[in-house]
C-alpha cells in the first residue's frame, strides 16, 4: 500500500491512502454489475468515469505546482482538511439532542 502524508514523516500530518478511494469503488462497481446483471457494461463505465474525474485534478494539480511551492500547498490543504472537519464536528454537536 502506498501512503502519502500530507505534512511530511515526521509532522503528524495526515495520511492518505489510494486504498481508500479503490476500495469504495470495487464495492459500487460490485453492487451495481449485481444489480444490473452485466458486469463488464458496468465495469468500462465505472473505469472511465474514474477516468474523467481524474485526469483533470492530476492537470490542475501539475499546474498548482508550477506557481506555488510545495510546503504552501499542503499546508493550505491541511487547512481546509481541519476546517472541513470542524465545520461538520460543530454542525453535527449542534443537531444532536441532549
Amino acid at each position: 500500500m502506498v501512503s502519502r502524508t500530507l505534512l511530511g514523516p515526521s509532522s503528524g500530518g495526515v495520511e492518505v491512502s489510494p486504498d481508500e478511494v479503490l476500495v469504495s469503488t470495487q464495492i459500487a462497481t460490485i453492487a451495481l454489475g449485481a444489480r444490473f446483471q452485466s458486469i463488464v457494461p458496468v465495469t468500462a463505465g465505472t473505469t472511465l468515469g474514474m477516468k474523467i474525474a481524474n485526469v483533470p485534478v492530476v492537470f490542475l494539480g501539475n499546474a498548482i505546482l508550477t506557481r506555488l511551492r510545495l510546503q504552501t500547498v499542503r499546508i493550505v490543504a491541511a487547512l481546509l482538511f481541519v476546517a472541513i472537519g470542524a465545520w461538520l464536528l460543530f454542525a453535527t454537536v449542534a443537531t444532536m439532542k441532549v
